[in-house]
């Protein structure tokens, strides 16, 4: 973890022009065809190279492995094994011991526990298993957040636990914010069963992170309220009921701009994929809005700025359609357009993620599938048709980060506000640029890959990645 309070972003440009976006394709790379049942993917900087790195995780293996981004261009290396007794569900990434690298969870199915690997060096080499909350059946979904808000990562899970309750929703506190943790606490349990997806968010606004909750032998999603920032949670308070069928996927986003955080489900039994409305920024949500129905078997789904006009499109699967897709948000307000195919060859597609695998300021997208036991990513092409040939580079000074600086633009230059965005495009700060230089205060910036765009009169200018180290 590196602290800065100033950097540098020296920026020398002598006439800007504009350009605009044009065709959206994308290419198919195949990772790997050897992850047996290939059930999650997920994407990290592991060993803290400047780029991102593919975690795995499959069933019928019991394989958790994690692949190497040799030149930062999305060229990987054979699977480097974590474990092959986890049986995953979800894989996830972290920094769980507080020292700075990511280190990863796994969702165990066939045991029903959660375990946690550290990175012990920063560059990938992973310790010994620490197993939480083991029970006799199923280790659905786990998601790795702060919920106690004392600045360390605590951990949730979603599973079936032993008779006669059949779904458990709970969080474990990270007590030293060294990876060691306390006893279960128990958020919601239910008698139906498959609790299929779990996710926190400030649904509330008040400042503190809610649980998602995708329960899929009830039909339903549930939010929980986090009532004291201290991890004690209310009772479930119903946003979908018995209208996602089958819902196998929950997450929160804000999709028409107020904001607030709202909600998407996907649910494989009626082929949906809908979003619900946070109508007062306090939890208060509407009735579920149709994206599609058309998803045969939609399974997963996640939200990025695929086609970089700054507004969260949704990208999923649709496993019995063998399907992976996105969908536009057409006006950035949660009107959205009609299902765009990536790809139909993967064979059960289940998981989706997106990143920027090659380090070209794009979001690509990230799968795996069980019926084929591929994980695979997809290069986004996006093109970008340049209308003015006079536009410059925009250079950033150091690259990469290492030490304090100062931001500064030349007075001539009409350079109105700069954003900073992580590698998944979520905006993490923004400046307004007046007189001659503008300072970004930024107190817990990680060490990874980052992107800053430049603005003027509203009009995207530029994007252009950058490292801390």
């Amino acid at each position: 973890m590196i602290k800065l309070n100033l950097f540098c972003l020296l920026l020398t440009l002598s006439y800007f022009g504009s350009y605009c976006y044009g065709q959206l394709n994308f290419s198919e790379r195949i990772v790997s065809t050897d992850a047996l049942g290939a059930r999650d993917i997920y994407a990290a900087d592991l060993d803290e190279d400047g780029d991102m790195d593919l975690l795995s995780s499959s069933r019928i293996d019991g394989h958790l492995s994690w692949f190497e981004n040799t030149d930062g261009n999305g060229s990987f290396n054979a699977a480097i094994t974590i474990s092959t007794e986890v049986s995953g569900e979800f894989v996830l990434a972290g920094d769980i011991d507080g020292d700075g690298d990511p280190d990863v969870l796994s969702a165990n199915q066939s045991l029903g526990r959660l375990t946690w690997f550290e990175n012990t060096d920063g560059q990938g080499s992973f310790g010994a298993p620490n197993i939480l909350g083991q029970s006799t059946l199923f280790a659905w979904s786990a998601f790795i957040a702060d919920m106690d808000n004392d600045g360390d990562l605590d951990l949730i899970s979603a599973a079936e636990p032993q008779s006669p309750v059949v779904s458990e929703l709970a969080w474990y506190e990270n007590l030293d914010g060294q990876g060691n943790f306390g006893s279960k606490n128990i958020i919601y349990d239910s008698l139906a069963s498959n609790p299929e997806s779990v996710f926190a968010s400030d649904l509330d606004g008040d400042g503190d992170l809610d649980v998602l909750l995708a329960l899929g032998g009830a039909d339903s999603v549930f939010w929980f309220e986090n009532l004291d920032s201290e991890g004690n949670f209310g009772p479930e308070q119903t946003i979908a009921s018995f209208t996602a069928n089958n819902a196998t996927a929950v997450h929160a986003e804000d999709l028409d701009g107020d904001g607030d955080m709202d909600v998407l489900s996907a649910s494989w039994g009626d082929n949906k994929i809908a979003w619900y409305e946070n109508m007062d920024g306090q939890g208060t949500f509407s009735s579920e809005i149709i994206i599609t129905d058309n998803a045969l078997g939609a399974w997963d789904l996640y939200t990025s700025d695929i086609d970089g006009d700054e507004d969260p499109d949704i990208v999923f699967t649709a496993a019995i359609g063998d399907r992976v897709g996105w969908i536009e948000n057409t006006n950035g307000m949660g009107t959205f357009g009609p299902q765009n195919i990536i790809t139909n060859n993967p064979d059960g597609p289940l998981a989706v993620y997106t990143t920027d695998i090659d380090n070209d300021t794009d979001m690509d997208i990230l799968v795996a599938s069980l019926g084929d036991n591929t994980v695979a990513w997809y290069e986004n092409l996006r093109i970008l048709e340049v209308k003015d040939s006079h536009l410059n580079e925009v250079d950033l000074a150091p690259n990469p980060v290492k030490q304090r600086g100062v931001f500064q633009i030349p007075l001539q230059l009409k350079i109105d506000v700069i954003k900073i965005l992580n590698h998944q495009g979520v905006l993490l700060s923004e400046i307004s640029v007046s007189n001659d230089y503008g300072i970004l205060e930024t107190d817990h910036l990680p060490t990874g890959l980052y992107f800053y765009q430049v603005f003027s009169e509203e009009k995207l200018l530029k994007t252009e990645k950058f490292i801390v180290k």
